[in-house]
């Protein structure tokens, strides 16, 4: 689901301001953004004529951030976007109000921004929180369907957060803080020192190998149950990006990553045919899955006619009528990532499985007859207004008109009568292309193929 709902919830607890839209661009294209996951950048502190510098600053955090496993292996999942939202002065506030200001603290200064960006926030001074009602209306405004919000504060102090936002400053730490913050908004990953012991995928209260939430780690890997410090908490590794800088994220934490990519998007883009309910009749129709890959791909495929598998390993399947047993079947294509990122899912093989399923109706000839039996003439061909059919066959005749994708246009039934059946269809309304008549009686069936001018 995308975070709009979440934006929607937040215009509640603020002032409705008036939309004011900015340039948006996308500076890391991987398809469609209905089909993919989409992280929007903001800019605050940035003057306009520093708007240069701000796409540098956000071509580079993009540039980096795709190099942390797991980002880097699903890479291919997601779509960076930039919004350039211009303030009056460059930087971020200072109050010097925090406690931990240290002995040489940054000048005390409020700096007039866009977003309200502040240091000191909560009463921490690294904690840096864009804090102006503007940060939600730049993004109903501009890009509210994002999956990931995130605001880079043009200032060379130390500095970010997460939550609803993730958020950090261009110290030269920064790309390192961003992936951080992105762990804690986008996968609600807690940090793995001191800080409490909410409940998180890669936090917990509980010890007991057998029950803990990463039991699945603890076997052939580095994973472990650490004590943190100052409290009865434990985290599942001692060096890893939620705790340092500097560092990858641990077995844990990529794992519920790759989790709540899962959440947010299909590996199955797109398919073809698109109508769910197929007419087959003697001609083979190819089946086709577009992919959204990782890298290494670890994609399986498996294609299932009602529950026997047919087919694996190919994002195509030919279906054919030595297959089709009855009358009416269903063909269920499944792609499962098997990526060692995830043991959990191995386990259970369903949070990581998506399906696209086509019912077959069989219309194949199932029987032999003689050709003198049955008589037909369809005129003219290439077709433009109407279609003439000329039929000398016993008993109810119907017939249907599909196209490629084997979508019916087009049937009737005609009128018992006598052995010869003249009638016309008006095709106007069809688009220029390929089609296919299918002419069927209680002992005949027979397909014809014509093109529409």
């Amino acid at each position: 689901m995308k975070a709009y709902l979440s934006l929607i919830c937040l215009f509640l607890v603020v002032n409705v301001l008036t939309a004011q839209t900015f340039p948006v661009s996308k500076i890391m294209n991987n398809g469609p953004d209905d089909k993919r996951i989409n992280f929007v950048l903001m800019g605050d502190g940035y003057q306009t004529a520093e708007m240069k510098k701000y796409k540098d600053d956000a071509q580079a955090l993009s540039n980096y951030f795709f190099t942390k496993s797991p980002f880097k292996e699903y890479r291919n999942f997601f779509n960076f976007h930039i919004i350039e939202v211009p303030s009056k002065e460059s930087g971020a506030d200072h109050p010097g109000n925090a406690s931990d200001e240290g002995s040489n603290p940054p000048p005390i200064k409020t700096v007039d921004t866009y977003l309200g960006s502040t240091f000191d926030f909560a009463g921490i001074h690294r904690l840096l929180v864009p804090t102006s009602p503007n940060t939600i209306n730049v993004l109903a405004s501009n890009f509210p369907d994002y999956d990931q919000a995130l605001v880079l504060v043009n200032s060379n102090i130390y500095g970010g957060s997460g939550g609803f936002l993730a958020t950090a400053s261009t110290d030269l730490s920064s790309s390192e803080v961003m992936i951080h913050e992105v762990g804690h908004s986008f996968a609600n990953l807690g940090d793995e020192y001191w800080f409490n012991c909410e409940e998180r995928p890669n936090r917990t209260a509980m010890n007991d190998p057998a029950s803990i939430k990463w039991k699945n780690w603890l076997v052939k890997s580095d994973i472990g149950i650490h004590n943190m410090e100052g409290n009865n908490c434990y985290r599942p590794h001692n060096d890893c990006e939620m705790r340092y800088l500097n560092r990858q994220f641990c077995s844990v934490c990529k794992e519920a990553i790759v989790t709540q990519i899962y959440r947010l998007i299909s590996p199955i883009e797109s398919s073809l045919p698109k109508p769910n309910i197929i007419n087959f009749t003697n001609n083979p129709i190819e089946f086709t899955l577009n992919l959204v890959l990782p890298q290494p791909n670890t994609l399986k495929i498996e294609w299932n006619l009602d529950e026997t598998l047919v087919s694996t390993g190919y994002a195509q399947f030919t279906l054919n009528s030595n297959i089709l047993k009855k009358e009416k079947h269903t063909l269920t294509a499944v792609v499962t990532d098997t990526t060692f990122l995830s043991r959990t899912h191995l386990s259970t093989g369903k949070e990581l499985s998506f399906q696209r399923s086509w019912t077959i109706n069989n219309e194949s000839t199932v029987s032999t007859i003689p050709i003198e039996n049955f008589s037909y003439n369809v005129y003219p061909n290439p077709a433009y207004d109407e279609l003439n059919i000329e039929v000398n066959a016993n008993g109810k005749l119907s017939y249907a008109i599909s196209n490629a994708t084997g979508q019916i246009l087009k049937n009737a039934n005609i009128s018992e009568g006598g052995a010869e059946k003249s009638f016309q269809i008006d095709i106007k309304d069809l688009p220029k292309g390929w089609y296919q008549l299918n002419l069927k009686t209680p002992l005949h069936h027979k397909n014809v193929g014509f093109i529409k001018m």
